[in-house]
Formats: C-alpha cells, sequence, structure tokens
C-alpha cells in the first residue's frame, strides 16, 4: 500500500503535511470525532453479532448441517471481528477526522498500519459476504436442480466477485518491499511498485457496481410471485435492506474522489474507513435478516406471551360461559319471555 503521504523526514516531530493559509497545528490534542465513531464502530459489532446468532440459532432449529453459505458466513465473521478492532485502533492512532497536519509524522506509520491492515481485511470480507448473499438467493429463488436465468447471472457475478477480490488482495499486498514498507513510508530502502491512491477509485467504482448486483437480482423474481401488492412490497423491503449498503458504497466512491483530490488524505481515509465497516455491517444483515424471524421464534419471551394469550383466553372463554349459563337461568325462570323471543324469531 503506497504511503498516504510522502512524508519529510527532517523533522519527525512536525506535521505530516503543512497547514493551510492562517490555519494552526494542534499537534498535542487535535480535535477529532472519536466518540461518534467509536460509538458507530460499537453499533456495527452489535448489529453483526446479534444478526449472526440469530442466523445460527435458525440453522440450529432447523437441525440443517452447515452450508456453504453458514461457511462464508463464518469465516467473514472470524475476519469480521479483527476489522472491528483496527478500525477501533484508528480512533488512537491518530484518531477519525483529524486533518493530516495535526499529526505528527513519527505518529503517521501508526495510523497507516491500521488503515493498511483494515484495507487487505476489506478487500477480503467483501467478497466473502457478496459471494454468500448471491449463494444464499440461488438457495432461496432457484429450485434445487434447475438452472435458470437467474442461477446463471448470480454464477456469473459469484466468478467476477471472486476475481476481482482475489487482484485486489494480491495487489495490496505485494505494492512495497519490504512488506513493512506498505504502512512506514521512514524505512530509507523503502520502493514502492505503484501509487495505490490511485487505484482507490477504479475499485470504489467496481465494488459499488458488485454491491448493487445483490440488490436488483432478486426484484425481478419477487414480483413475479403469486402474492398480494403487499405482501410482495413487504418481501421486498426484507431485501432491500442492502440500499443502505449501496449508499454507504456510493459514499465511499464520493470520498475516493475527495481522497485523489485534496492534499489532506489521512482525514478522508479514516471517514473512507468508517464508512466501510457500515457497508460491510449491512452486507451481514441482509445475509442474515431472512432466517431472524425464525430465530425471534426461539425466544423466551414469546413463550411467556403464549402463556399469557392462553391465560386470557381461558378467563374470556369461562366469563363466556358463566354469561351463557346466566342466560338459560333467566329464560327457564321467565318463559312467557323465552316464549315471546321465540315466536319473533319465527314471524
Amino acid at each position: 500500500m503506497m504511503s498516504l503521504i510522502s512524508p519529510r523526514q527532517d523533522n519527525l516531530d512536525g506535521p505530516s503535511i503543512p497547514p493551510p493559509d492562517g490555519v494552526q497545528c494542534n499537534l498535542d490534542n487535535p480535535p477529532n470525532q472519536n466518540v461518534l465513531s467509536c460509538a458507530v464502530i460499537f453499533t456495527c459489532l452489535a448489529l453483526s453479532i446479534v444478526f449472526v446468532l440469530s442466523h445460527a440459532c435458525a440453522r440450529f432449529q432447523q437441525a440443517r448441517k452447515p452450508n456453504n453459505v453458514d461457511i462464508l458466513l463464518a469465516l467473514t465473521f472470524v475476519m469480521f471481528c479483527p476489522l472491528v478492532y483496527f478500525c477501533y485502533r484508528l480512533s488512537y492512532s491518530g484518531g477519525y477526522f483529524v486533518h493530516s497536519w495535526d499529526i505528527r509524522l513519527r505518529d503517521l506509520s501508526s495510523f497507516e498500519y491500521a488503515h493498511f491492515v483494515s484495507t487487505v481485511l476489506y478487500t477480503l470480507i467483501v467478497s466473502l459476504i457478496k459471494i454468500a448473499i448471491l449463494t444464499e438467493w440461488t438457495h432461496i429463488f432457484v429450485p434445487r436442480g434447475t438452472r435458470t436465468y437467474f442461477w446463471w447471472s448470480c454464477k456469473i457475478t459469484t466468478c467476477v466477485v471472486a476475481v476481482w477480490g482475489v487482484i485486489s488482495f494480491v495487489v495490496v499486498n505485494i505494492n512495497c518491499t519490504p512488506y513493512e514498507a506498505n504502512w512506514n513510508a521512514l524505512l530509507p530502502d523503502r520502493m514502492c511498485r505503484y501509487n495505490f491512491s490511485a487505484l482507490m477509485l477504479p475499485s470504489a467504482v467496481i465494488n459499488f457496481l458488485l454491491d448493487l448486483v445483490p440488490l436488483i437480482l432478486p426484484h425481478r423474481i419477487i414480483w413475479g410471485l403469486h402474492l398480494s401488492t403487499s405482501q410482495k412490497l413487504g418481501v421486498s423491503l426484507v431485501f432491500t435492506a442492502g440500499l443502505l449498503g449501496v449508499s454507504t458504497a456510493l459514499v465511499r466512491l464520493v470520498l475516493s474522489v475527495k481522497f485523489l483530490e485534496s492534499l489532506d488524505q489521512l482525514y478522508f481515509a479514516s471517514v473512507s474507513g468508517l464508512v466501510s465497516l457500515v457497508e460491510l455491517t449491512c452486507g451481514i444483515l441482509v445475509l442474515c435478516i431472512p432466517s431472524t424471524p425464525k430465530a425471534l421464534s426461539l425466544l423466551p419471551i414469546n413463550k411467556i406471551f403464549s402463556l399469557l394469550r392462553s391465560r386470557h383466553d381461558s378467563i374470556k372463554k369461562s366469563k363466556i360461559d358463566k354469561t351463557s349459563n346466566s342466560s338459560s337461568l333467566l329464560t327457564t325462570t321467565n318463559p312467557g319471555q323465552y316464549q315471546q323471543i321465540d315466536e319473533r324469531s319465527l314471524t
């Protein structure tokens, strides 16, 4: 990974880049948005844990063996947790929404290390989660043993995602020698083969387009089902939970443009890392949401509601029985009234 900034090594205690005219550097306590960013990070972690566990509970309730989707989801979550850690590490290795002129040159490698590892993990996770979603779509919408247009679309897109994921992973890791030079721009014998920053924009464009495919593909089938309009809309809304993920991919694309146009690249790199975490979280939610209703049915609170409902129904039935008994007593003690009601019903 090419260094985000080409540092001057004459003053390691100075700012990473010169500040703009009229701006004072704040190297000791730079303004940041670490509190907000950490709230987003831990919210993403909590949502991912809840929905991954709900998916696992639903599979356990169905007593099914793990399939390809389950394995891909497990691999995704195993790498997602370290990504969360390195995103959190950015909060004290420079900080979120911190300008480059407010970070000392000697502290630059700490920021770039967390950013580099996060980039490597992102390239793997985003490919795995897209492949898992496309595989799950084929399980849901394609009858077993058939090869429909939708099946071929998913398989071709899966191959494209896999190839692009391998290329991205290799390109990120082979750029600089020695390997430490990917994040340490102060090494004297550092050599990088290309400007990694220039690759961020095409990478963001391709990822945005590949995010659209899992969102668009199922809708042709959903709206062709023999369901009412409200049912179709409800099913469609479940799958369009990925709309937020596509939105974050679009934001990441815009940030990539800003990244290339600005010298303040650390600022946009931190924001892009946070947005990427939200994008991956949305992918996990899209994959796990269809199994959530089955998982909710296993919660103890549902049993409590069932007991309360049965108790309420028994009390209501008891009251109805008492009312019917009282009515029968009244009709037997007043035969004239009973005869009058019966005669009116006959006429």
